[in-house]
């Protein structure tokens, strides 16, 4: 996420009153189902789950589950926000797809992704 924020950052974004702030209404069910693929983790949730020694803290308020959540979901949004406020319309579907080919660091970024 570094590598790919320092590229997002490299360059001054434009503002953003540039770019639309919403897509049309027959684009809604393409995200909804991005959204919920991406915080899908109910295979990596129960596997943590039963391996933590205190499974009361993995709920609650301020559980395990909640702040992996709510940090997972503030990176989503933040990555998805700068990206399209850099790349715009012409970003591809995985903002990696949008890093320089010519460069080392953005060729083992593509690799760890």
């Amino acid at each position: 996420l570094g590598i790919i924020f320092y590229y997002i950052f490299a360059t001054p974004l434009p503002s953003s009153t540039s770019l639309p702030w919403f897509s049309s209404a027959t684009n809604f069910p393409i995200f909804f189902g991005t959204a919920i693929f991406a915080f899908e983790g109910i295979s990596v949730v129960l596997p943590i789950e039963n391996q933590m020694t205190n499974k009361k803290d993995m709920l609650g308020w301020n559980g395990v589950l909640n702040t992996s959540m709510v940090i997972i979901a503030c990176l989503y949004i933040s990555m998805g926000f700068f990206g399209y406020l850099k790349y715009g319309d012409n970003i591809a579907s995985s903002v990696t797809l949008n890093l320089p080919e010519n460069d080392v660091l953005a060729q083992c970024s593509l690799l760890m992704f």
